[in-house]
């Protein structure tokens, strides 16, 4: 015969098995209205029982937790003592080592980025010395050449910027798992990584650039 349960209660929402998951919908239901007959006794019977224990402060919640339970209840064994956040961080290990490796290549990346901006603006400023030199023999200020150096190296970090910018969209969903209360698509993310490479990119297009003006006009004039 089947026989409706009696709910006696009902709880806010809260984490379960990951704090990147929203909360799902969960049940709990008193062993005892579960006959050991029933299919589903398996299912909704968990024999492992966990306990969590609020105090304030520092304090050394293991050997209390032991004395207590050998006085009430000296059969049952304890074990797998933990705090809650390293719960939380035992739940959130795989994301994080996902995150750690994303940060990793990320890192790389703008290493990279920094190294093939300085090799290839230093290699046109050595093109261009005799360029540099006529126009400083002319008239051009060091400090105008560092700004069109400058200028030149800012166009190439724009252009990957933008491309990057498309590719980041795009690419957004497959690190979701990865985001926890932070959204794929991210405005204020997406200005501060904008901004942090602009100025990696100036930083690295710096030093070509002072080289350049610091060309000497009838040196360059005599290389041929």
């Amino acid at each position: 015969m089947i026989q409706p349960y009696t709910i006696v209660g009902i709880i806010g929402d809260q984490v379960d098995t990951s704090t990147s998951q929203p909360p799902q919908p969960f049940l709990m239901v008193s062993y005892l209205q579960v006959p050991t007959t029933s299919l589903f006794y398996q299912a909704l019977i968990q024999t492992i029982v966990n306990f969590v224990v609020k105090t304030r402060g520092e304090v050394a919640v293991a050997p209390a937790m032991r004395s207590v339970f050998h006085e009430l209840a000296p059969d049952y064994a304890l074990d797998n003592f933990q705090t809650m956040q390293e719960a939380v961080d035992q739940s959130n290990s795989s994301s994080r080592m996902g995150l750690y490796l994303t940060g990793a290549f990320a890192g790389m990346a703008v290493l990279m980025v920094i190294a093939g901006l300085y090799g290839v603006l230093a290699q046109l400023v050595s093109y261009r010395r005799r360029e540099f030199g006529i126009r400083l023999a002319l008239g051009a200020t060091p400090g105008g050449i560092v700004g069109m150096v400058l200028q030149q190296g800012l166009v190439f970090v724009g252009a990957g910027l933008a491309i990057g910018m498309v590719g980041a969209v795009f690419a957004g969903n497959l690190l979701r798992s990865f985001l926890y209360q932070v959204k794929p698509v991210d405005a204020w993310t997406y200005s501060g990584v904008v901004l942090l490479l602009l100025l990696v990119g100036s930083v690295a297009a710096l030093i070509p650039a002072r080289r350049a003006a610091a060309v000497e006009p009838m040196t360059a004039l005599r290389e041929e």
